[in-house]
């Protein structure tokens, strides 16, 4: 099994979006993430405005350390960080300047999620206002837009800028259909995907289970790529080191 795999996009922080819905479930996840191979997870709370009204700040902050004394207290040896996944808009580059967002472990990444029917060119701008606030853009499961899937030229122009992008690793496993399981592994071959993560939403559906996903991308793609995509590229964010696009 491998191990010290880094889960970058994970809804374990609980009672904040869709994700965990308690305290007691956060720790359930945690313990399935250290059970896969998970040695590190950032905890990346949606905030969308009119619906998860999460921000950079105290209220966050206070549940997030509640959460990291729990881990202690139980026993489970994960290490958490706190991050966000930032649903992409007009404001989003406003509110990184305010500093009302979190990146992901205060480092120069930022996950970015966009909704599934959006239209492309306004993706490009946001994402660019993004890159030009000096941040690299994370983009949470791009293979389960729409627009990606009618123009997946798109992609190769956002690695051309730099952007990084973050597979699914339900996408891999064909849990959201055969067409974009297609397009993941696709994007695979490409050396399109910086990172797997596990976008957990809870203990039981949509779990932080990361070690069937490795599995198949070290079955098809090798055992170095998998372990930069689950280890080492997202350890680098850890360390805000620069991660470098490519297999």
């Amino acid at each position: 099994m491998m191990e010290n795999m880094v889960d970058i996009h994970c809804h374990m922080l609980n009672e904040v979006d869709d994700g965990s819905y308690s305290l007691e479930n956060s720790l359930e996840m945690a313990a399935l993430s250290v059970e896969s191979g998970v040695s590190d997870v950032i905890c990346t709370p949606h905030s969308i405005p009119g619906m998860f009204e999460n921000y950079a700040g105290e209220a966050l902050n206070e549940r997030f350390e509640i959460f990291r004394n729990a881990l202690k207290e139980e026993g489970i040896p994960l290490n958490v960080y706190l991050g966000m996944e930032v649903y992409g808009n007009d404001n989003t580059a406003d509110d990184l300047k305010n500093r009302h967002l979190c990146t992901l472990a205060g480092s120069r990444y930022m996950l970015i999620e966009f909704n599934f029917g959006a239209n492309p060119q306004i993706v490009n701008y946001i994402l660019e206002d993004v890159a030009d606030c000096g941040y690299v853009p994370v983009i949470a499961h791009p293979e389960r837009y729409d627009f990606v899937a009618q123009r997946p030229a798109i992609l190769y122009k956002w690695a051309d800028k730099g952007y990084l992008m973050q597979c699914n690793k339900d996408s891999i496993r064909g849990k959201f259909g055969r067409m974009i399981q297609r397009i993941a592994m696709d994007m695979l071959s490409d050396g399109l995907f910086s990172f797997v993560g596990s976008d957990a939403h809870g203990a039981l559906h949509r779990t932080p289970y990361l070690e069937y996903a490795f599995n198949e991308v070290e079955d098809q793609f090798g055992t170095d790529y998998a372990v930069k995509l689950f280890s080492e590229n997202p350890r680098k964010i850890l360390h805000n080191k620069e991660i470098l696009i490519g297999v």
